[in-house]
């Protein structure tokens, strides 16, 4: 018994961060109803890459209370798509495995800007894809939403001077 303890503690356990950036906790999903309203007004930018289509919003200074994380997520899977929930679930799954495997470096970027996003995934695909083909597709659209956020910025700098 103690000899098992002495080799646990001799292995190197994860760091609380790098365990952290992996998980995707409740408070980083979207909830509330006003977010969700906010998100889906028509103001809010949106792009596609197929099949994942993309709606972010960058919270005002009003809006900000709302939220505490610098992002959160809704996952969206339409019934007209896949009628059994099972599939929507399956779909919704994987698209949180891939979002929490590459979310690391969106979360860096807002929180370097000092920004609050708030993002909904909507799933626009008849089928399901393999997960591979769906991780690939979230760090594409990852690094899209990183690019648009950047001249976002510096046009708001821009307007003020």
């Amino acid at each position: 018994m103690n000899a098992e303890k002495i080799i646990l503690q001799d292995k190197e356990t994860p760091t609380l961060s790098s365990a952290a950036q992996l998980n995707l906790p409740k408070k980083e999903r979207i909830c509330k109803k006003k977010i969700i309203d906010i998100l889906f007004s028509k103001t809010s930018p949106s792009f596609s890459q197929y099949p994942i289509r993309i709606v972010y919003n960058v919270l005002s200074e009003e809006e900000e209370t709302l939220q505490s994380e610098p992002v959160t997520i809704l996952f969206s899977v339409s019934k007209r798509h896949f009628k059994r929930a099972v599939k929507r679930n399956r779909v919704k799954r994987q698209l949180r495995e891939a979002y929490r495997h590459n979310k690391a470096t969106l979360i860096e970027v807002c929180q370097q800007k000092e920004i609050k996003l708030s993002v909904a995934f909507l799933w626009l695909s008849a089928e399901i894809w393999d997960t591979e083909k769906i991780a690939s597709k979230m760090q594409q659209i990852i690094c899209r939403l990183i690019n648009e956020l950047s001249p976002r910025e510096h046009t708001l700098n821009d307007t003020s001077e």
